[in-house]
């Protein structure tokens, strides 16, 4: 398996495709759960170099490099794309919602999060929380530091805060090293030794994908 899953994809014949975070690596598993292909090397980038600067090994790598008519990505990454004029000027376009959850260790007390006030008592009252880095662009990382901000907590929460390059908080979390982790749901539910808290709550939870024509 990839260090970390960025995502998975059924298809119509029950093969499960299952993609790695940051390591470009693609396992394909049939319904019952045999390996039928694998692309890329576990924790290895998928450069000519072995790194996240090298020039791409494969065609589709390098395509993505290449002018597109249409770009599907987060707010903050398509608003600073916006600012460096890399894409035509119009409308965003919301086309898709993926929820922000709130990560425990398998075993802990669930953590209440079924309100907005108890989601930031819950948050005010963890010994230490881990999400990835805003300054990173991960999705998940840059809305929950808004959301922080909209609590008036931001400040507050820093002393505690451990801060992950991408989609490892969940790993951190079920591992021991952070009492709650807030990730998108996609990412926590794979990893052993963790349990899903829940959702935060609908008003502060939903990290937007975009669309915008190129």
């Amino acid at each position: 398996m990839p260090n970390s899953i960025h995502g998975c994809f059924v298809d119509r014949l029950g093969n499960v495709f299952v993609a790695g975070n940051a390591d470009a690596m693609v396992q394909k598993y049939s319904p019952v759960g045999t390996l039928l292909l694998r692309i890329g090397t576990r924790g290895k980038f998928d450069s000519v170099d072995g790194t996240r600067r090298g020039k791409g090994n494969n065609t589709a790598c390098d395509q993505l490099h290449m002018p597109s008519d249409v770009i599907i990505l987060s707010r903050p990454v398509m608003d600073e794309l916006q600012k460096q004029d890399k894409v035509a000027a119009g409308p965003i376009t919301n086309v898709v919602g993926t929820a922000v959850s709130v990560a425990a260790r398998a075993g802990a007390p669930k953590p209440d999060v079924s309100s907005v006030d108890a989601f930031k008592r819950t948050l005010l009252a963890t010994k230490s929380i881990v999400y990835a880095d805003p300054a990173k662009d991960g999705a998940s990382g840059v809305y929950f530091a808004s959301v922080l901000d909209r609590l008036g907590i931001a400040e507050q929460m820093k002393p505690k805060t451990i801060l992950v390059p991408g989609a490892q908080a969940s790993d951190v979390v079920a591992k021991g090293e952070a009492e709650l982790g807030v990730a998108q749901a996609f990412e926590i539910v794979p990893v052993t030794g963790r349990a899903i808290g829940g959702p935060a709550p609908r008003r502060v939870r939903t990290c937007d994908g975009l669309l915008r024509g190129g």
